[in-house]
Formats: C-alpha cells, sequence, structure tokens
C-alpha cells in the first residue's frame, strides 16, 4: 500500500528530461524515474524493478493527493 508520493525533482538536458517520484508505503520506499529521449521521443520509467502495476499505484497515490487547478 503506498502511504505517499510526491514529485522529487525536475530536470532537463539537451538529451532528455524528466523527473522523478518518491514514495513512500508499507513495503519501503524508493523512487520512480521517468524520462523522455528528446531525439527519439522515447519515454522510459525507471521503476527500480518494482512491477508496471506498482507504478500506476504511485501515479495514483500522487493523483489522488494532489490539489487540482481548475
Amino acid at each position: 500500500m503506498i502511504t505517499s508520493a510526491t514529485v522529487g525533482g525536475i530536470y532537463g538536458n539537451e538529451e532528455e528530461m524528466g523527473f522523478r517520484i518518491s514514495w513512500w508505503g508499507s513495503n519501503g520506499f524508493g523512487q520512480i524515474g521517468i524520462r523522455k529521449f528528446i531525439h527519439s521521443g522515447v519515454i522510459n520509467i525507471d521503476s527500480e524493478t518494482m512491477s508496471r502495476e506498482f507504478v500506476k499505484e504511485v501515479f495514483a497515490k500522487l493523483v489522488d493527493d494532489a490539489q487540482y487547478c481548475e
């Protein structure tokens, strides 16, 4: 169960741009790195060996806890 998720940092350079999501939960803590390679358009997700479903849970927690601006 994910108890907290937040944006940990944003970066960009000539080759890629991306951000990190830091998460905490009942199974520990970690970071997920999301980056887009500018020239190829490929998006890469580094989940520290966590599953695709786990990454979706972290994103869901981030969205659920966010303040919406309408």
